[in-house]
Formats: C-alpha cells, sequence, structure tokens
C-alpha cells in the first residue's frame, strides 16, 4: 500500500468535511463523559441544570455524527 505524498495528503483532510464532524462529535463525547464523571465539582447547581447541560452536549455530538454521515453520501 503506498501513501499519498505529504501535499496531497494534506488537500484532501482540508476537503474532508466528514472527517471534521467525526472528530467534532469525538470531541462532544468525551466532554459529555467528563462531565457525568465530574459531576457536582465541574457543574455545580441543581441536578436538573447538570442533567440539561450534559444533555446539550450529547445532542451536539448526535447532531456532528449526523453530519458526518450525510457528508459520506
Amino acid at each position: 500500500m503506498k501513501l499519498l505524498d505529504k501535499p496531497e495528503r494534506r488537500r484532501v483532510l482540508r476537503k474532508s468535511q466528514s472527517l471534521r464532524w467525526i472528530v467534532g462529535g469525538f470531541v462532544f463525547t468525551i466532554r459529555e463523559s467528563v462531565a457525568s464523571a465530574a459531576g457536582n465539582e465541574l457543574l455545580p447547581g441543581p441536578a436538573w441544570m447538570r442533567s440539561l447541560v450534559i444533555g446539550v452536549i450529547l445532542a451536539c455530538a448526535f447532531v456532528a455524527r449526523l453530519l458526518a454521515a450525510k457528508e459520506d453520501d
């Protein structure tokens, strides 16, 4: 298997929007994991507010994954 030359790899990565959405979904998933694990220390306040913040993070990760799948078509 032969790899593309370096300028060609950079061009492909620059044009790859779906890869950006996949990375965005991964980042939001990591944030959700940290927010769930840290709980009260990271997100002080009532439990409903923590749940709302985690829910928004999950929704962002879900949308990023949907957009990545859409870009692959």
